[in-house]
């Protein structure tokens, strides 16, 4: 399971980045925290999730939407403990 720490932000990654491709953030909920990474794929041209930026604090609270959507991803709370 791809999760890494950078900075502030806990980063699942669902899938490599594609060469050449652009990059916007949207948040999840509320303004400021969750963020969904999309990418646009030139071969297929569609947007597609790269990968979601969860902030550390709204985990370490365990903020309701955060750990809503956490969960539907697939990510269990031992992972999150061994990386935050």
């Amino acid at each position: 399971m791809p999760l890494e720490v950078k900075g502030r932000h806990l980063r699942y990654r669902v899938r490599r980045p594609f060469k050449s491709a652009k990059y916007r953030t949207h948040d999840v909920g509320s303004k400021g925290h969750t963020k969904r990474v999309v990418c646009y794929n030139p071969r297929t041209k569609k947007w597609t999730t790269q990968s979601w930026l969860f902030p550390v604090k709204d985990i370490k609270a365990k903020r309701k939407k955060t750990m809503e959507i956490l969960s539907k991803l697939g990510i269990k709370r031992k992972a999150l403990k061994k990386v935050v």
